[in-house]
């Protein structure tokens, strides 16, 4: 998962989207990758489900792949969207993906 790409994703729901947030990219026990989603309550809309799979829609993560298409072969899970006040990172540099193992 690239950053340009959730940039370019959140971009056709809200420009502001595509401005500030954070990704946070796991795999879980079973080798699935999960994304999970901050975004400024302001930002966002109210229904997050519905905007988890626009997201996961609009992602590529291949030239003709998208997150959706690895949710329904069984190798990502849904999007988690968690709506958030302010983000955490007190850093001068804002960044917006997090991988984990």
């Amino acid at each position: 998962i690239h950053v340009k790409a959730l940039e370019s994703a959140l971009k056709e729901i809200d420009v502001r989207l595509a401005d500030q947030f954070e990704a946070h990219v796991s795999v879980n026990q079973i080798g699935k990758v999960r994304l999970k989603l901050h975004l400024l309550k302001g930002h966002a809309g109210p229904d997050v489900k519905k905007m988890s799979g626009t997201i996961s829609n609009k992602l590529r993560v291949g030239p003709s792949y998208t997150f959706n298409m690895g949710i329904e072969d069984g190798h990502y899970l849904p999007i988690q969207i968690k709506l958030v006040d302010k983000f955490s990172q007190n850093t001068p540099k804002f960044r917006k993906l997090f991988k984990y193992n």
